[in-house]
């Protein structure tokens, strides 16, 4: 098929942006400083250590960037430690953000999402200080789910700053090829993100064992539908179920095993989402070599968090075992995110018909040459 004569339509040709190594190696440190920080938050709530500081913004009444070292002790030094690296991302989200503004004058949306980002770890942190202040694990649930989205809009920074943002689909593509991908990108998020704020919420409400058993519920394949059958669970299984610091057994609410059970069942429509959107894609990995990567990543974490998942109950809620559960929890989010961006970029490459050169093999895709297309404007 022959292409259309673009020079009748628009004589302005499509510039591909400036590659900044510098700028891009920034924003990845970035990524995994977030990510660093979504595990010690991760540790102080297995740790249950979210109050081991009782003031904010002060550390035990000492300014937080002053406090002792030798008083980081037992859980302080968790919670404290989180404290001091959350401050590090906000300065370093300030750098990133005036960063962006003087490097990305031709996209400019790229430097407003630097502000966006300043603005969300802004929130973030009176988010974490409020958590603290008023004592409500409510604030906690808030503060989890916007950490989570925090480290997914740095993956678009990183993404859109990188060398694989150059990369072009393979002559002739066309776009329509991934709108069904793409559809399912949308909703695989969605449904992380469901699951991710179910976890959220499990984990700060203590209902992380309201289930002590897998794969049965307490012993049956059904789960307790009642309070009383609940009570009754409980008691018969006493020497099972969670135990508080006093040795006294915990007498969870029904709540908290819906909570569970929501967070069980929930998973197999992110294996299900996970599966469909990789077989949509199957046929796109040779000309699309920037999606076959994260996938293949996607399926193995997908292996290890559920593995993660059933541990965390066989193992009484091991702290280190569910704060991996977590994490990977979040690369998987990240990762979705990812692979969600390169899949929009190519189709709106391929909608502007900038192709890589009929002879280029698709690994050769992060030429930065400038392109005719019907559009002028650097994305």
């Amino acid at each position: 098929m022959n292409k259309p004569d673009l020079s009748t339509q628009n004589d302005t040709p499509y510039t591909m942006p400036k590659q900044r190594p510098l700028l891009h190696g920034y924003v990845n440190f970035c990524v995994l400083a977030v990510l660093a920080l979504l595990a010690l938050g991760g540790t102080v709530t297995s740790k249950t250590a979210g109050m081991a500081v009782p003031d904010w913004p002060q550390t035990n009444g000492y300014n937080m960037f002053l406090f002792p070292v030798s008083l980081w002790e037992g859980g302080i030094f968790w919670e404290h430690t989180h404290r001091l690296w959350a401050s590090a991302i906000g300065f370093m989200a300030i750098i990133l953000c005036a960063w962006l503004w003087i490097t990305e004058k031709n996209r400019r949306w790229v430097s407003w999402l630097g502000t966006g980002l300043l603005v969300m770890v802004i929130i973030q942190g009176v988010l974490g200080g409020i958590r603290v202040t008023e004592i409500d694990w409510r604030f906690g649930i808030v503060h989890g789910i916007l950490g989570q989205l925090y480290f997914c809009f740095v993956i678009l920074a990183a993404a859109i700053t990188g060398k694989k943002w150059l990369a072009k689909p393979p002559a002739d593509y066309q776009p329509s090829k991934l709108s069904k991908p793409i559809r399912l990108g949308w909703i695989l998020l969605g449904v992380l993100f469901v699951q991710l704020s179910l976890g959220a919420a499990m984990r700060h409400s203590g209902a992380g064992l309201s289930v002590p058993d897998f794969p049965t519920f307490y012993g049956s394949w059904l789960p307790p539908m009642s309070q009383e059958s609940l009570d009754q669970a409980i008691a018969e299984h006493e020497m099972d179920v969670q135990h508080d610091k006093n040795g006294d057994v915990v007498h969870f609410r029904l709540m908290h095993v819906h909570l569970h059970m929501g967070h069980r069942f929930w998973a197999l429509a992110v294996i299900v989402h996970v599966m469909l959107l990789l077989n949509a894609l199957k046929n796109e990995f040779t000309s699309m070599p920037t999606l076959a990567s994260p996938m293949r990543w996607m399926l193995i974490l997908l292996v290890i968090q559920i593995g993660l998942g059933i541990l965390v109950i066989w193992t009484g809620k091991h702290p280190e075992i569910a704060t991996a559960h977590q994490v990977i929890g979040a690369l998987l989010l990240g990762l979705t995110t990812l692979v969600q961006i390169r899949m929009m970029r190519l189709r709106y490459l391929a909608k502007h018909q900038v192709y890589m050169p009929a002879n280029t093999q698709p690994h050769d895709t992060s030429s930065p040459s400038t392109a005719s297309a019907s559009s002028g404007a650097i994305a």
